[in-house]
């Protein structure tokens, strides 16, 4: 039987280097991973939080299935709210624009006040964009189909006057508008509130 040396055989081939992937490919799929989802998840977060409406004026008491009100930041001073009635006992050097009423809680309007509400919001301006504005508050509908919308708010000073009347601004989506002054939007939204129902 014959036998194979050993030094007749081939050598085994060498093994090849790991490869090394580039720094910049990495970094390209690190970046597709990453932004694709983000990017869906906001096309779909805003396309469920678009509201079913564009302006106060497309809004029917009779399609509505809720309203939803809720105030803060309620400035005082004469030409933001009523006069104090008695009970209240408010000192004139307390009722000023630097000093704030109680919220108007979340609140859900009695049917009736569907459109008595929505009268003290309708015939706004639309505008291009709105001047710096605190935080008023928000209003949420429901349609008797599900569909919904909210209608964020701001108030800010007519001209930027800080005696001025407070005025009423609008964002739905991405519309913005400029509405009547936040004492007759609080004195309506008060009253409504009172006889509504508080909101989970």
């Amino acid at each position: 039987m014959n036998r194979i040396d050993p030094s007749d055989l081939s050598p085994p081939p060498a093994a090849l280097p790991p490869k090394k992937l580039n720094l910049a490919v990495l970094l390209i799929l690190a970046a597709v991973f990453v932004t694709v989802p983000v990017c869906l998840f906001a096309l779909v977060y805003f396309w469920l939080t678009q509201s079913a409406f564009n302006s106060i004026d497309e809004l029917k008491a009779d399609d509505l299935q809720e309203i939803e009100i809720r105030l803060v930041n309620l400035p005082r001073g004469p030409q933001n709210r009523p006069d104090p009635s008695p009970d209240e006992r408010i000192k004139p050097d307390e009722n000023t624009r630097f000093h704030t009423d109680p919220d108007v809680d979340p609140t859900l309007l009695t049917r009736p006040d569907f459109d008595v509400f929505l009268n003290a919001l309708k015939g706004a301006e639309k505008v291009d964009r709105k001047p710096p504005s605190p935080y008023l508050g928000k209003v949420e509908v429901r349609y008797k189909d599900g569909r919904r919308g909210t209608v964020m708010l701001y108030w800010a000073a007519e001209d930027g006057k800080p005696d001025a009347a407070a005025v009423v601004w609008m964002r739905i989506n991405s519309n913005y508008y400029k509405g009547g002054t936040l004492k007759e939007l609080r004195t309506v939204a008060q009253a409504c509130a009172e006889r509504g129902t508080r909101a989970r």
